[in-house]
């Protein structure tokens, strides 16, 4: 799913391995080998293969594999993406819905085989010729060695998550934000789950049909238990989509308006119903199923003071503004994780992050200043990651009647008042890419015909005298506390052009809020379509607001030609003619700048203390993905 991600404030959030580079000709060129470590410069390649120029200058940031993307889908928004539950298994073929939503099932996938079978299997190692007695002592030993070993992996350890801010709310289901993503994922769990290979994998539905293209049906899982001791069933899954649909409040909600009716048809079965053939799988990957029974018994204020879901993890304790503790459910349906306690800690101050990770100890620092970062490099115990994302940085603006902004002329005036090559070089000393349009490369809807943006402060000033500011203007920003370089480069560039912006520091809590209610004229926030479908920026942030859509408004922006589109690319199931619209919002986004995109930013991570990690295409850690060496 689409969401709001941390202003880059530092910069760096996590995305994909870099696949291509610009080559000084301007061609993009494939990348053979891993990202250089920080400190060393980009790496620049010989010519195995010419991928076509590129439109406009050439830039001086790293360039992302464009492909391959992921099979598209209508309607329903986007969908948290996230790697297969267990990753050594192979990936299950693309579901047929994809490609006929007359025929749309995914079957389940073999689940692991049962510990205890695998150890009775080494035990029949032993020959018949051999001794009943020896064997039965062998085995025996052999089972005591494996329960030491599995105690060992998950006993007494401890994985630590250090991020630059706390999460927002303990209610999985109210906010997209990428710190409480990855809580949220941990603890609770959808139906089903993007894998980021173009196919959705199940969770707590075993598998799924759809007769007429309207109502499909969700057998589930049986025997799943919630942390509280109750079990899962179809009321539970009804209750979670229709609690998000009632909520006005809830950025998951703009996702599920071609939701009309959700049916318990028994207790292991659930019925969702479309008002017209639409792809609801999307949407429905990011909801996360509640017991419906507890939230009952307890009420809502109660239940999220220590909330249950199905997860890998339950809630052990909070402490806003420090940390969050969780502890590997023993009740949990799937493997086990390796770790038995898990901690997020949250610090504003870059060096302050490697303070929290606490040096030794296993830790991931995610997204750390890119300064304290590089300080690191070829220390030993830690390993330095750094990947291009697939998130956009932007700066929003406030465009309601009467503000300045809600003139296009200031807006382009902003637009070309800005000099992304030099926010690119200052901010990252180039370690991201300059952004032409509102997705990146590889996210479906991308339009690699797009020109990159000029740096014009002549036409900044000009533009600005035409809407009847010839003394410049006055504007305020949103910004957040702790390190802000984005914030001041945009201060310092607008100020060249005559455009006065006044920060306004709050912390992160409250800038998201005012952010999104659009108070000041300006706002820096990132996004990322974590399915690669770029109807999740569509659905998110620019549906008309009057629609009951925009989990994120656009601060004033409605345009009824971009609402005729975003709905017929949700009932466009062919995926050529889908790409084809996408790729048209997107012009039409560019034309209209109800935001101005800046640039794809790298993302960064540190780990420590012997743990064995890779990042995920999204920005969220998922623990058990998480094991030590």
């Amino acid at each position: 799913m689409a969401r709001l991600l941390r202003g880059l404030e530092p910069l760096g959030v996590p995305g994909l391995p870099l696949r291509l580079v610009r080559g000084d000709d301007g061609h993009l060129r494939r990348l053979r080998r891993d990202p250089p470590l920080p400190g060393r410069g980009l790496r620049r390649l010989e010519p195995p293969r010419l991928l076509g120029p590129r439109a406009g200058p050439p830039d001086r940031g790293l360039e992302p594999d464009p492909g391959p993307v992921p099979a598209p889908f209508a309607g329903g928004g986007g969908a948290r993406h996230l790697p297969p539950r267990r990753p050594r298994r192979p990936a299950p073929p693309p579901p047929a819905h994809v490609r006929d939503p007359a025929r749309s099932r995914l079957d389940t996938p073999a689940r692991p085989a049962d510990p205890g079978r695998r150890r009775e299997a080494r035990g029949g190692l032993v020959t018949p010729a051999r001794p009943v007695r020896l064997a039965a002592a062998a085995l025996a030993l052999l089972l005591g060695l494996l329960a030491t070993a599995s105690c060992g992996r998950s006993k007494g350890r401890e994985i630590r998550v250090v991020f630059g801010a706390d999460i927002l709310s303990l209610d999985p289901n109210e906010k997209f934000e990428t710190v409480t993503d990855t809580y949220a994922i941990n603890v609770f769990e959808p139906l089903l789950r993007y894998d980021w290979r173009g196919s959705y994998v199940p969770v707590l539905a075993l598998r799924w049909d759809i007769a007429d293209g309207k109502t499909w049906r969700f057998a589930l899982r049986p025997g799943v238990r919630f942390h509280d001791g109750r079990t899962l069933t179809a009321q539970d899954v009804a209750f979670s989509i229709q609690r998000v649909l009632d909520r006005p409040g809830s950025e998951l909600r703009p996702y599920l308006q071609s939701i009309e009716a959700v049916r318990v048809v028994d207790p292991l079965t659930v019925e969702v119903v479309s008002p017209r053939p639409a792809a609801i799988l999307p949407a429905l990957s990011f909801v996360y199923v509640l017991p419906s029974a507890s939230l009952g018994a307890r009420g809502e204020e109660d239940f999220f003071r220590s909330p249950a879901g199905t997860g890998p993890y339950r809630f052990v304790a909070r402490t806003p503004g420090k940390s969050l503790s969780l502890a590997a459910f023993d009740g949990y349906w799937g493997e086990r994780p390796a770790y038995a306690r898990a901690e997020f800690r949250y610090a504003l101050d870059p060096e302050e992050m490697w303070t929290a990770a606490e040096e030794g100890a296993p830790a991931i620092i995610v997204g750390p200043g890119l300064k304290s970062w590089q300080a690191r490099d070829g220390k030993k115990g830690v390993r330095l990651i750094a990947r291009p994302g697939l998130s956009v940085q932007f700066l929003t603006l406030a465009m309601q009647p009467g503000r300045p902004l809600a003139d296009p002329k200031v807006r382009r005036a902003l637009r070309a008042a800005l000099d992304p090559r030099l926010l690119v070089e200052r901010l990252t000393r180039g370690r991201a890419f300059i952004a032409n349009q509102f997705v990146s490369p590889g996210i479906v809807g991308y339009n690699p015909r797009m020109t990159l943006p000029a740096f014009e402060p002549g036409l900044a000033r000009r533009l600005l005298a035409e809407a009847g500011h010839p003394d410049g203007l006055d504007l305020t920003m949103t910004v957040s506390e702790g390190p802000h370089p984005l914030a001041d480069e945009v201060v310092r560039q607008l100020g060249e052009a005559g455009i006065r912006v006044k920060p306004v520091v709050l912390p992160f809590e409250q800038y998201y809020d005012r952010a999104k209610q659009c108070t000041d004229d300006l706002a820096s926030i990132g996004w990322i379509c974590s399915t690669g479908d770029g109807s999740e920026i569509l659905d998110g942030a620019f549906g008309t607001p009057s629609d009951g859509n925009g989990a994120t408004p656009a601060c004033g922006y409605a345009s009824p030609v971009l609402d005729e589109l975003r709905d017929r690319i949700a009932r466009t199931l062919d995926p050529r003619a889908r790409q084809r619209m996408l790729q048209d919002a997107m012009s039409l986004l560019m034309e209209d700048l109800p935001w101005i995109p800046l640039f794809v930013p790298e993302d960064r991570y540190a780990v420590q203390g012997g743990v064995s990690w890779e990042p995920r295409p999204d920005s969220e850690v998922y623990l058990p993905d998480v094991r030590p060496k």
